[in-house]
C-alpha cells in the first residue's frame, strides 16, 4: 500500500499532501537518502487536497485530466540512486522472475508497468499460476528444505538475465489505438463513480 501511495503521490500532485518546509527533516537525517519516499518525512499537511472522503478522491480520478497526471518513467536520480543501493544491471529490472525471501515467494512482473522503466508497453502475460500456490506459506508447515522446495523457482533466478521483457524505447504518450490501451479498455474497470460511468458513455456517444 506504502508503494502505491508513494506512486499517485509522485504522479498525481494534487493528491500529494505537502510538506511543511519549517518542519521538513534536513539533508543529514539518517533516513532522507535511505528510500524515495523519505522526501515526504516531515510534518505534512492536507489542506490542499479539499474534501477528505473516499468519494472525492473516487469522483476526481474519473474526472481526470491529462494535465492532471505526470506520467513520465522513473527520474534519473532515483535510478542512480537504486544502482548504488542495488548494483545490479538496469536491464535487470525488467526481468520477469520470482522474488525469494524465506519461505516468501512474490513475482516480479515489470510486463505490467513498462512504462515506468521508459520502455513500449506490451499487453502483460497472466501472473504464474505458481504465484497463488506460495501464498499460503508462512512457515508454519512444519521443518521444510526450502531450497528443494523452491528449486524450479531459483532455477528462475538464477537465468534472470535471460528473462527480459524485450521491448522498444518508448516516452510519452500512447496512441488511443494502441494495442495495450485497446486490451485496457475491454478489461479494465475505468469508473468508480456512478457519475464517472454516465459521463463515460456521453463521451463515448
Amino acid at each position: 500500500m506504502f508503494i502505491v501511495q508513494f506512486w499517485a503521490r509522485e504522479h498525481l500532485p494534487w493528491i500529494a499532501p505537502k510538506v511543511d518546509p519549517d518542519k521538513e527533516r534536513g539533508p543529514d537525517h539518517p533516513l532522507r537518502h535511505e528510500a524515495y519516499g523519505c522526501r515526504w518525512l516531515g510534518e505534512t499537511t492536507c489542506d490542499n487536497l479539499g474534501a477528505h472522503k473516499l468519494e472525492e478522491y473516487r469522483r476526481r480520478l474519473d474526472h481526470l485530466w491529462e494535465a492532471e497526471l505526470k506520467f513520465d518513467p522513473y527520474p534519473q536520480r532515483i535510478v542512480a540512486h537504486h544502482v548504488h543501493k542495488f548494483p545490479l544491471h538496469p536491464g535487470q529490472w525488467c526481468t520477469r522472475v520470482p522474488l525469494i525471501c524465506h519461505h516468501i515467494v512474490e513475482w516480479h512482473l515489470p510486463d505490467r508497468c513498462l512504462r515506468q522503466f521508459g520502455r513500449e508497453q506490451c499487453i502483460p502475460l497472466d501472473v504464474p499460476e505458481s504465484q497463488k500456490g506460495y501464498h499460503g506459506k508462512d512457515g508454519r508447515q512444519g521443518l521444510t528444505n526450502w531450497p528443494e522446495e523452491y528449486k524450479m523457482l531459483i532455477c528462475l533466478w538464477n537465468v534472470r538475465q535471460d528473462q527480459d521483457i524485450v521491448t522498444l524505447s518508448h516516452v510519452g504518450r500512447m496512441g488511443y489505438h494502441d494495442p495495450y490501451l485497446e486490451t485496457y479498455r475491454r478489461q479494465s474497470v475505468r469508473y468508480m463513480t456512478p457519475e464517472g460511468v454516465a459521463d463515460g458513455a456521453l463521451v463515448r456517444n
